[in-house]
């Protein structure tokens, strides 16, 4: 099923990253627009960010 779902992502032009620490997510006009990881790196989202955490670490530490 997981190998499946990272596929369709992929052939959707998608990425899926592991094992990297989220520091931010980054908000412009009210949509998350990327990430900033830990070792300082930036993602930039070409549609969506879809994080696997908890709604109030999400929202509480990571959504600045």
């Amino acid at each position: 099923m997981t190998r499946a779902l990272v596929d369709r992502l992929e052939q959707r032009g998608g990425r899926l990253r592991c094992d990297a620490e989220v520091r931010s997510v980054v908000v412009r006009k009210g949509r998350a627009v990327g990430a900033v990881l830990a070792d300082g790196s930036t993602i930039a989202a070409r549609r969506a960010v879809i994080a696997d955490v908890d709604a109030p670490r999400l929202y509480l530490d990571l959504v600045g």
